[in-house]
């Protein structure tokens, strides 16, 4: 992990702060506070700043789930809000690669399909989706 924060900028969104913060708060209240501690730093240490939810960014969301909404559901595009938001953020941000284990809906191919549709008719660039531990093995190896 230190190679990776050392060589590259590493970004989250406001959704991924909230998440890491309950997590945490799930693990004090559960009496594993020094899990919790290190769940934050390590969460510290290595992101270089936070993308925020703008305008944009949230625009872009409601697009995504407009069309996750009219090709797969209501179900899935409301399941999916949060995962929707931080590729939302990745876009706008013009990162190149978002790292995730969530591969039955962020991640899934139908899923990327759409993110690319909307994405190129907004001149946008859809991140590459790093989602097995041999992909960031991968990735991390190339730095």
């Amino acid at each position: 992990m230190e190679k990776i924060v050392n060589n590259m900028l590493v970004l989250s969104s406001e959704v991924i702060d909230d998440e890491i913060d309950e997590a945490a708060d799930f693990l004090r209240k559960t009496n594993r506070k020094e899990e919790a501690e290190k769940l934050k730093e390590i969460y510290r240490k290595t992101i270089g700043g936070t993308i925020k939810l703008t305008e944009r960014v949230i625009g872009l969301s409601e697009s995504y789930s407009y069309e996750i909404l009219s090709k797969l559901g209501r179900q899935k595009a409301k399941k999916m809000e949060n995962d929707i938001r931080i590729v939302s953020s990745a876009a706008i941000a013009g990162l190149s690669k978002i790292i995730t284990i969530n591969r039955k809906t962020m991640a899934a191919d139908k899923i990327v399909e759409i993110y690319e549709l909307v994405n190129s008719s907004k001149k946008l660039k859809t991140p590459e989706f790093i989602k097995t531990k041999e992909e960031l093995l991968k990735f991390a190896l190339s730095l």
